[in-house]
């Protein structure tokens, strides 16, 4: 542990009468460290804080250090965080009200508060699906434009299926409609759940993401990749897929990342007795 950090090497943030998750973290320039996540008493709300790189709060962010936003609905949260060139911050996340969840961007200036030229009040809801959308990771292209990625739920909500979704959003916060189909692309491995946890760009531009496909009771590593106009790249792997079994039950991939060289590492686990999953969705978390 570097006991220079926080307290002995360990830093927390406790928010009086809420319990707090920190689910996504981002570094700035300056070395300091922006949190996203959630906060919860009866509901939901994203959560974003800021720590200087000595691992104290940064009272000059928002309110003491943090600020706390409520999308509307009943539960929000945030699942991924990036940070652009020019220091503003974007989150990823949910917003929902059983049984219906939207995929939610929230974008804010470097001090905390809400960039109101992102979709006017700084927060965009996207639905793809009638039912359940939301969104696990985040990436940002070198033009400024943001990848988003997780799964859309197909079918109605008593029946559990769902896919992998990319979309990409402009700078102002509108889905690219020269990207996939009206902005997002949607990717099924078969007769599966399907759902994308993380999301890296290529040198080149091409799309990786990273996740699982379900069969009960088994489920797999599963990637896609895509060409930088949502069109999933037939070259690579099986038609622009590649799933992966351990043989031993339940796998799921968390995380992915590129290499300089072009390689893609991608991070997750798997385990004989339980599912293993990356949940999009704070309250299943």
């Amino acid at each position: 542990m570097d006991s220079t950090f926080g307290i002995d090497g360990i830093t927390i943030l406790a928010i009086e009468g809420r319990s707090n998750f920190g689910t996504s973290l981002a570094i700035q320039n300056d070395g300091s460290m922006v949190i996203a996540g959630y906060v919860k008493t009866v509901e939901l709300d994203v959560l974003l804080a800021r720590f200087n790189s000595d691992g104290m709060i940064d009272s000059t962010f928002g309110t003491y250090g943090k600020v706390i936003t409520d999308v509307g609905l009943r539960d929000n949260g945030a699942s991924a965080i990036a940070i652009q060139t020019d220091g503003k911050i974007v989150i990823g996340g949910s917003a929902s009200y059983y049984p219906i969840s939207d995929i939610c961007l929230i974008r804010y200036h470097e001090d905390g508060n809400l960039d109101s030229t992102f979709s006017a009040d700084g927060q965009v809801l996207t639905s793809i699906s009638e039912y359940g959308d939301f969104a696990t990771s985040i990436a940002i292209q070198p033009d400024g434009k943001i990848i988003a990625a997780g799964h859309t739920q197909l079918g109605d909500p008593n029946h559990s299926n769902y896919a992998f979704v990319v979309m990409r959003y402009n700078q102002d916060g509108t889905l690219d409609t020269g990207f996939g189909i009206d902005g997002y692309v949607i990717t099924s491995f078969g007769d599966s759940d399907d759902g994308a946890n993380s999301v890296a760009i290529q040198s080149d531009g091409k799309i990786v993401a990273v996740g699982q496909t379900s069969y009960l009771p088994d489920s797999d590593f599963a990637l896609s990749r895509y060409h930088s106009d949502g069109t999933i790249d037939t070259t690579w792997g099986i038609d622009g897929k590649v799933t992966t079994d351990f043989n031993s039950g339940r796998s799921s991939g968390a995380s992915v990342v590129i290499q300089p060289d072009g390689k893609i590492i991608a991070l997750g686990g798997y385990d004989n007795g339980c599912l293993l999953y990356t949940s999009p969705s704070p309250r299943d978390s």
